[in-house]
This record gives C-alpha cells, sequence and structure tokens, in this order.
C-alpha cells in the first residue's frame, strides 16, 4: 500500500466514524423532541383524568422537562452541524491534498478542479429549498418545546398565590421558558453552524 492509499484509507476510517456520530446524534436529537411531546401530552391526560382544578399546578412540571429535552435537542444538533462543517470544510481540503498531491514518481494525473471528494457533503446543501422550510420548522420546534413551556407556566398560575418557595420555583420555570423560546428562534433564524464562504472551501 503506497502513502496515498494508507493516507486515504484513514481520511475515509476517520469520514465513517465521524457520520456514525452524526447519524447518532441525529437520532438523540430526534428522540428528545419526540420525547418531550410525549411527556407533555401524558401530563395533560394524568391531569386532567383527576378532574381537580388544584392539580393543575403539576403542569410547571413541564416547563423543566421541555428545558431538559430543550438541551439535549439544541446540543446535538450543534454538533450534527459541527461535524457537517467539519467534513464539508476541513476533512474536503485534507482528502483534496492528498488526492491532487504528485506522487513519488512526479506523476499526478488528478487535478484540483476535477477532485471533489465528499462532493454530496457539500452539494446537497446548495439545493433550494421552499419557503414553507423555516416556517415549517418555527411551528414543529415552537410545538414541540415552547408551547408545553408556555403551557406549564399558564395553567400552573396559581402558585403565585402560595409560599414563597412555589412562587420561586413558578418564576424559575418562567425563566426557563423565555429562553427556551429564544433558543428555538435562533436555532431558526441563526442559523445552526456557520458555514465557510465558498471561496475558503474550495
Amino acid at each position: 500500500m503506497t502513502d496515498r492509499e494508507s493516507a486515504l484509507s484513514l481520511i475515509i476510517a476517520e469520514y465513517q466514524a465521524l457520520k456514525e456520530e452524526q447519524s447518532a446524534r441525529i437520532t438523540l436529537r430526534e428522540t428528545a423532541l419526540y420525547f418531550n411531546v410525549g411527556i407533555f401530552l401524558s401530563f395533560v391526560a394524568v391531569i386532567y383524568s383527576v378532574n381537580d382544578g388544584s392539580h393543575l399546578s403539576y403542569f410547571v412540571l413541564s416547563s423543566y422537562v421541555s428545558s431538559i429535552m430543550f438541551w439535549v435537542y439544541f446540543n446535538n444538533d450543534y454538533y450534527v452541524n459541527t461535524i457537517r462543517l467539519y467534513i464539508e470544510a476541513d476533512l474536503f481540503d485534507i482528502a483534496k491534498s492528498i488526492y491532487t498531491a504528485p506522487t513519488a514518481d512526479g506523476d499526478n494525473s488528478i487535478s484540483s478542479d476535477e477532485m471533489q471528494p465528499f462532493s454530496w457533503e457539500r452539494s446537497h446543501r446548495r439545493a433550494p429549498k421552499s419557503w414553507l422550510h423555516t416556517p415549517a420548522k418555527i411551528f414543529a420546534l415552537f410545538l414541540s418545546f415552547s408551547a408545553p413551556a408556555i403551557a406549564g407556566i399558564g395553567a400552573s398560575t396559581s402558585m403565585l398565590h402560595g409560599d414563597l418557595w412555589l412562587k420561586a420555583i413558578w418564576f424559575t420555570a418562567a425563566i426557563i421558558t423565555i429562553l427556551i423560546v429564544l433558543g428555538t428562534l435562533r436555532l431558526c433564524f441563526e442559523g445552526k453552524t456557520p458555514r465557510l464562504p465558498e471561496s475558503e472551501r474550495s
């Protein structure tokens, strides 16, 4: 095996390991979303089955659960896109330099323009998206994380008439809810991980 083949085998092994981690994080990210919706619906079913308004204060728990699940979603979403960016930029450049480097006998049959490793990682990001993409994403994330948290503090306002520690729990949940809403908007409008300019990635 030549030095070029050895180097390329390492690049491929790294690529495969990164894609496996990316897939695992995508699964965990989506599981957090579905789990949070399921937990909230369970809260609704259990609390309303009691038919007692005094139990509505327990809805505040959905704000805390939503914060945990949103952090799991947000954190894994960040790493999913960090891996994508690394493959798209750094690993692409490394692989391209290996492919286009002259061999020991000085022969180099692959030009820099012809060599486009991991082209799918780069090309599918440029595919045009429907104008519905952003509104649909906002709606899905809001419904999955922000809405349960808002419903939690909205249904548990009776805690404001209780002891100081109950008020502290409610106000903490309210602050958490605001952070979830802001985090949701950040994911939707600011993007996930910044992409390098095209001139720096080729």
